[in-house]
């Protein structure tokens, strides 16, 4: 529950401060063309994506890696893993948000600020699918104090909405999910910035690995990370790539229907017309 409160207040932050700082961009903005990337993000071949989180968890479960991976760290403290655990992907986002925001100038300005935007929408629409996930499936965590074995444990969902109230459920991970998010969006924003790829593949790693051997194995199921990472790539190189390209001036425009009302002393009626 801990780390969900922390991401909230990590999108407040996005949602509150970020935009009064940039009052005088006029394009692009915080919410610019955020039905469309909603919808982008799960359709299509991300919707291929979101299939594969599923299937994956189903796969990972059966073969029982989740067992053998848990059991490899829960006798193990494995201080690599603290970092990445306590600081989480919010702070990590907040901070790329806000180094983008002092290090822009005249001459790229406007499209820093996108960097900026395209943090938060991935972020947005991310964690809150993730928190309709983890509310839906119910799946618990490891934990060293249950007398199920780890295969068993692994196999345990609670479907269904709130079954336990509102407990900060394990499936998919939050951590990953978001980590994922934002730096496939930056990367695809920046598509010539080859350094950035690289750069959120090593960090996504780092954290796949954080929430599978954190606190002896008791964080997440590795699954968990797997799913997680499908979601995040899907929802982020989709905002990533819209905000490039309304940035380079050929957003998508969507067909529009116009009323021109005609009034004469005889006559009532209008002209339509159809733009697409």
């Amino acid at each position: 529950m801990k780390n969900f409160i922390i991401r909230t207040i990590t999108i407040i932050i996005y949602l509150a401060v970020i935009p009064q700082l940039a009052m005088a961009a006029a394009d692009p903005t915080l919410f610019g063309g955020f039905g469309k990337n909603v919808g982008d993000s799960f359709t299509g071949t991300n919707l291929l994506l979101h299939g594969a989180a599923f299937a994956s968890t189903a796969l990972i479960i059966n073969r029982g890696y989740d067992a053998r991976v848990r059991d490899t760290f829960r006798h193990s403290k494995n201080e690599a893993a603290f970092p990445g655990a306590v600081l989480g992907s919010g702070l990590g986002a907040l901070g790329a948000a806000t180094w983008l925001y002092y290090s822009r100038d005249s001459a790229n300005d406007r499209e820093n600020m996108g960097g900026i935007f395209a943090i938060a929408q991935a972020s947005l629409i991310t964690v809150s699918y993730i928190i309709l996930l983890k509310f839906t499936t119910g799946r618990a965590h490891p934990t060293n104090n249950w007398p199920l074995s780890s295969q068993e444990q692994s196999e345990q969902f609670q479907f269904g909405f709130l079954r336990n109230g509102l407990t900060a459920y394990g499936w998919p991970s939050g951590h990953v999910s978001h980590t994922v998010a934002v730096t496939s969006a930056l990367a695809h924003y920046y598509p010539d910035k080859t350094w950035l790829k690289w750069f959120g593949i090593g960090l996504s790693s780092y954290m796949l690995y954080t929430v599978s051997a954190y606190d002896s194995g008791q964080m997440h199921w590795f699954s968990d990370g797997v799913a997680g990472a499908f979601m995040g790539y899907a929802i982020g190189s989709t905002v990533g790539k819209n905000f490039r390209s309304e940035i380079n001036g050929s957003p998508e425009v969507a067909s529009t229907i116009s009323l021109i009302p005609m009034i004469t002393s005889n006559h009532y009626g209008a002209i339509a017309t159809f733009a697409f």
